[in-house]
C-alpha cells in the first residue's frame, strides 16, 4: 500500500478580486450588521491568518487596494479546503480545516483529492482564477466629482477640491488619480466631509504621477451637492489647465463606487468652468454590455480634437487589436464585433491620447 499526501497551492497575484468592496463587507461583518455567509467567506476575510477578522485585516487590505503593499504579510493568495469537509461559518476559523489529503493506494488511478480554493480578502467572490473568469457587473451609473476648472502658472499651489455631485447612499470608493508631473508636485492632502485620513491613500508612486484612494463606510453616507469631499494639494511647475493635467484612472487602483444597493458604479470627474458648465476632460467608460458575447461599445472622452489610440489586450498582455485616429472633442466610441477577435475570456483595453493612459477590464463570452 502506498500512501501520498496532496497539499495544493498557490501564491500569486495577491490582489486578485481584492477591492474596496471586499473592505465594505467584512466591516459590516465586524460590526454585526451583516455576517459573512459561508465558512469559505470567513476564511477569506481572515486575511493575517489569525483565526479571527479584526479591524487589522481591514488595514492590511487597504494596503493591498491601495498599492501600498503587493502581498499578504502572514498569508498565501489562496487556501484550500478539503471538499469533502463540512466547513461552516462556526468551524471556519475556530478548528484547522484539512488543507491536505492523504491518498491510499494512489498508483491505482481511482482516487481523487478534490479541493475548494479560497482566495485571501475575496469575500465578494469575484477573482479571475482561469481566462474565462468573474464578470465584474456594473449599473451602469457613475459616482461624479466636481472639480473647479483653472489655470496655474509655475510656483503656484494648485487646490484641487473633489465636490459632491449626487454622493448619495454611498458605501464606498477606490480609484487611481494620475496627475502630471512634469506640471504638478503634489505636496498634500486635507480632509472634508469625508473625514478621509492617510490610510485612504497611496503615496508610494508619486515620481509616476500617480495616487491611489480608498474610503469606506459601512454605513452608506450622503454629501450634500457640491460639499467638497476632500482636497489634493500641488505646486505647480509650470502652467497648465487643471483638466489637463489630472485625471481619474484605472491604472493601479481600479476606478469603482459602491452604493447601498450593492451596486458597482464607475468613478469619474466633472471640470466646471466659470460658467458653471461642465469642461471635458480625459475620461475612459467601462465598456456596454459586459460581458458581451456579439458587440459592444468602448466609450471615452477628450478635451479637444486629437489623435488617440485604443488597444485590446489578452490576459497575456498580447495585443489583438488596435484603433487608431483622431476623435473628435467630447465623447467618442469605439463598436467591437465578436468576429474581429481571435480569443474569448477575459481582457483589457486601454485608451492613449496625449499624456493620457487608462486601461479596464472586459469579458467577451463564448
Amino acid at each position: 500500500m502506498r500512501i501520498i499526501e496532496v497539499v495544493p497551492k498557490r501564491d500569486d497575484n495577491h490582489r486578485n478580486g481584492v477591492s474596496t468592496a471586499d473592505i465594505i463587507k467584512i466591516q459590516r461583518h465586524i460590526l454585526g450588521a451583516e455576517s459573512l455567509n459561508s465558512g469559505y467567506k470567513m476564511i477569506a476575510g481572515d486575511v493575517n491568518k489569525s483565526n479571527t477578522i479584526t479591524a487589522a485585516d481591514l488595514v492590511e487590505l487597504r494596503k493591498l487596494v491601495l498599492f501600498k503593499i503587493d502581498r499578504f504579510g502572514n498569508n498565501t493568495s489562496f487556501r484550500f479546503v478539503d471538499k469533502d469537509y463540512n466547513l461552516t461559518t462556526g468551524n471556519a476559523l475556530t478548528s484547522s480545516f484539512p488543507e491536505r489529503v492523504s491518498l491510499t493506494n494512489a498508483m491505482s488511478g481511482n482516487v481523487e483529492a478534490d479541493f475548494v480554493a479560497v482566495k485571501i480578502g475575496d469575500v465578494t467572490e469575484n477573482a479571475v482564477v482561469n481566462l474565462t473568469g468573474v464578470p465584474e457587473e456594473r449599473s451602469g451609473k457613475s459616482l461624479m466629482f466636481n472639480v473647479a476648472e483653472g489655470s496655474y502658472k509655475a510656483g503656484e499651489t494648485v487646490r484641487m477640491t473633489l465636490k459632491a455631485n449626487d454622493f448619495a447612499k454611498i458605501n464606498g470608493y477606490q480609484f487611481t488619480t494620475n496627475f502630471d508631473n512634469q506640471r504638478l508636485e503634489f505636496v498634500g492632502y486635507e480632509s472634508g466631509k469625508l473625514h478621509v485620513t492617510e490610510e485612504n491613500f497611496g503615496f508610494t508612486m508619486l515620481e509616476e504621477g500617480k495616487i491611489t484612494t480608498s474610503w469606506s463606510n459601512p454605513i452608506a453616507e450622503s454629501i450634500t451637492e457640491n460639499e467638497g469631499a476632500f482636497t489634493l494639494i500641488f505646486k505647480a511647475r509650470s502652467q497648465g489647465l487643471i483638466s489637463e493635467s489630472v485625471y481619474v484612472t484605472s491604472e493601479l487602483t481600479p476606478a469603482q463606487a459602491y452604493n447601498a444597493k450593492g451596486e458597482m458604479m464607475n468613478v469619474g470627474l466633472n471640470f466646471i468652468g466659470n460658467d458653471g458648465k461642465a469642461v471635458q476632460g480625459f475620461a475612459l467608460y467601462q465598456n456596454q454590455p459586459n460581458p458581451w458575447g456579439t458587440e459592444t461599445l468602448i466609450g471615452f472622452n477628450l478635451p479637444a480634437q486629437m489623435k488617440a489610440k485604443v488597444s485590446i489586450y489578452d490576459v497575456t498582455g498580447k495585443v489583438l487589436k488596435v484603433v487608431e485616429r483622431t476623435f473628435n472633442k467630447g465623447y467618442n466610441s469605439v463598436t467591437l464585433n465578436k468576429g474581429e477577435l481571435p480569443a474569448t475570456g477575459v481582457m483589457y483595453y486601454q485608451l492613449d491620447a496625449a499624456d493620457f493612459s487608462d486601461i479596464k477590464k472586459m469579458i467577451l463570452l463564448e
